[in-house]
């Protein structure tokens, strides 16, 4: 490795995996379905890290993210006759989900963090098909509803009960119009409940902080929060589908969506943020200045994991304390355009050319607490961008299909320091072969081959130039952008 100027994480994980997911699904009269299912599967990600200071090592933490997961789920599907002039859908069920995670990390010494999670939840749904094809009127072809609900227990944590609505109007046989509406929560992750705490001393200017005297020092709180409440959100979507009779296989879908999120959880200052801590006075409220001695001991004492980035005595130089652990801190409100267009153009007995474009227009924005201001995310670094688009063109004849794909993601803002700058714009190009080997192949009956060629020209994300601050930050947005050039896979695939 050549010579790296400021701190520098140098990480190998290694990722082992595995699931078991048995189920039976029996009929316990006509009409109507048992459904029984399980799974149990545990993923553990090891990691070597290895942090350097210009090119010097500094630390080196190794260690293990160790999951566990353990879920029974039932429910019965069927139809009930007669509360209609069509037959109306019912799902019924409830299960149990367990997660288990431990951290392990190895340094000087042994950190250990344990944490589970369990949950007890029931759900329903029901489909009400007011009107079928063939049964409207001239402006009526048909129409239908659904309602869901949804309780989940955590105990510990708390409990809730969400509603889901939806419709489908069928103007005409090629206009349909939908909509949905409903509540939803997620609960901390369990790193975000028990992952390790830490606290890192550094030199207050490497966070904003040049006004204060030389030797001066920042220290950081962070990591998991144990007192975490459960994200909530409300969501509304509307659509139009055209689908014209006289166009076979085009199919025209635009959604509207809006989605209003409260209590979402998030580090306050997440990222390149960070280096604005002393500089932002956004960010003042989650800084605790002139802090006493006793609040700086008892901030070290309380983590458990403890960095000292500044000089041997720097505990005796702190001016701050940033607490930026996971907190209940943000509302969201997110609301965009997704328009989607397909065409199968048939050219002749089995084969067709297919067509197809999506895209995405976002617009989001966030505030940290009751007190703050709405700030833009879509569109800045680190963040989805305002626009997301891929197209693709194909060509298939049942056994053969070939495609070529276009991805193009909007430019972005670069907002880390007070000069605003700008992340380009990306186009990258992607394409595959799959050939399906036809029936009675002997051995390579339902077998398949699948050629994939990602990023074909080997275009680099576009450049963003690290902070002053935050040199250990890479120069892209590793967000919306990926790292690896052109990559070639050939996937060998069969089905019994």
């Amino acid at each position: 490795m050549g010579l790296v100027s400021g701190y520098v994480y140098e990480n190998r994980p290694r990722t082992t995996s595995y699931s078991i997911s048995p189920s039976v699904n029996i009929a316990i009269a006509p009409e109507w379905r048992f459904n029984l299912m399980g799974t149990y599967g545990q993923s553990d990600t090891k990691f070597d890290q290895i942090g350097l200071y210009n090119s010097t090592q500094t630390s080196h933490i190794r260690g293990c993210y160790c999951n566990k997961l353990a879920n029974v789920e039932t429910f019965t599907s069927g139809k009930i006759f007669g509360l209609l002039s069509n037959p109306v859908d019912l799902v019924f069920g409830a299960g149990y989900r367990y997660n288990h995670l431990t951290s392990v990390r190895y340094s000087a010494t042994r950190a250990d963090s344990r944490g589970s999670a369990e949950s007890y939840y029931g759900f329903s749904e029901l489909s009400l098909p007011f009107v079928e094809p063939g049964q409207g009127s001239n402006l009526i072809y048909r129409l239908s509803a659904n309602a869901a609900v949804r309780y989940e227990r955590y105990p510990g944590i708390g409990a809730v009960a969400v509603p889901k609505f939806g419709f489908l109007y069928g103007i005409s046989p090629s206009i349909d119009v939908k909509g949905t509406w409903g509540k939803s929560f997620k609960v901390p992750s369990l790193n975000e409940l028990r992952s390790a705490t830490y606290a890192q001393l550094y030199p207050a200017a490497t966070f904003g902080g040049q006004r204060f005297p030389t030797g001066s020092t920042l220290l950081i709180a962070s990591g998991g929060n144990p007192d975490l409440k459960p994200e909530k959100a409300t969501s509304w979507s509307a659509s139009l589908v055209f689908h014209p009779e006289f166009i076979s296989n085009l199919d025209i879908h635009a959604t509207y969506f809006n989605v209003k999120y409260k209590d979402r959880v998030v580090q306050p200052l997440a990222g390149t943020a960070v280096y604005q801590a002393l500089s932002n006075a956004a960010y003042a409220q989650y800084v605790t200045y002139s802090p006493s001695e006793e609040l700086i001991n008892q901030t070290v004492s309380d983590a458990d994991l403890y960095y000292n980035y500044a000089s041997a005595d720097g505990l005796n130089n702190v001016i701050a304390i940033l607490n930026n652990s996971y907190m209940n801190a943000a509302r969201q409100k997110i609301d965009g355009i997704d328009l989607t267009v397909d065409y199968k153009i048939s050219t002749g007995d089995a084969s067709s050319l297919l067509l197809n474009a999506n895209g995405a227009w976002l617009w989001s924005k966030q505030k940290l607490s009751s007190t703050s201001a709405y700030v833009d995310m879509a569109g800045i670094i680190f963040n989805p961008p305002r626009f997301k688009a891929r197209a693709s063109i194909g060509w298939t004849d049942g056994s053969l299909t070939s495609m070529f794909y276009v991805n193009h993601v909007s430019r972005l803002e670069d907002t880390r320091s007070t000069t605003i700058a700008k992340v380009a714009s990306q186009t990258t190009f992607d394409t595959s072969i799959r050939y399906r080997f036809p029936e009675q192949s002997g051995v390579l009956t339902q077998a398949s081959l699948l050629f994939n060629i990602q990023n074909l020209l080997n275009r680099r994300p576009p450049y963003a130039a690290p902070t002053s601050n935050s040199l250990d930050y890479v120069s892209y947005d590793s967000t919306n952008f990926s790292p690896i050039g052109r990559f070639i896979s050939l996937t060998v695939s069969k089905d019994w």
